[in-house]
């Protein structure tokens, strides 16, 4: 399966008139301005807006079952490609590219995981509740001198970036 970077590089060179559709499992998304294509002239599904930090932007997509391809896109011409299909918009089907910024800003981000909130560091006093937490959950009487360490270690470095 190609990289998130390596999609959006391919979405960007996709041609005008030309929806392009990226496996992904038992999926096809759209992204960036294919699934705004896809939104406009197939049918709308929800998007999701996703910061990408390797790419340090946001991205849009859509998915849907690859097995409803057929049933999704009716009688469309599609041509098979590297990373999945091409889905030709019909000669009626003009897209305004103005309308693609305005499209992107009614997109709003997915809220952030937990994984990403614990990635950003804490500061003031919400470190210092942080800290308070992990010192009460903390079982020392079950830890080794090592976990003893490194868990000083964490609360330390959590109580510096104040």
């Amino acid at each position: 399966m190609p990289s998130i970077s390596e999609v959006i590089k391919f979405e960007k060179a996709t041609p005008a008139g030309i929806i392009r559709l990226i496996k992904s499992g038992d999926f096809l998304r759209a992204y960036n301005r294919s699934a705004w294509l896809f939104s406009q002239f197939i049918t709308q599904y929800k998007v999701t807006r996703k910061f990408v930090k390797q790419l340090n932007e946001d991205i849009y997509f859509i998915g849907f079952p690859a097995g409803k391809m057929h049933e999704t896109l009716g009688d469309r011409k599609t041509e098979s490609t590297e990373l999945g299909y091409d889905v030709m918009l019909r000669d009626t089907e003009q897209p305004d590219e103005a309308e693609f910024p305005k499209w992107l800003s009614t997109i709003a981000p997915e809220p952030a995981s937990a994984a990403d909130h614990n990635s950003l560091p804490m500061t003031g006093a919400e470190a210092e509740r942080e800290v308070l937490r992990l010192l009460r959950e903390f079982r020392m009487e079950k830890a080794t001198m090592v976990d003893c360490v490194v868990f000083l270690s964490k609360l330390r470095e959590m109580l510096a970036q104040k």
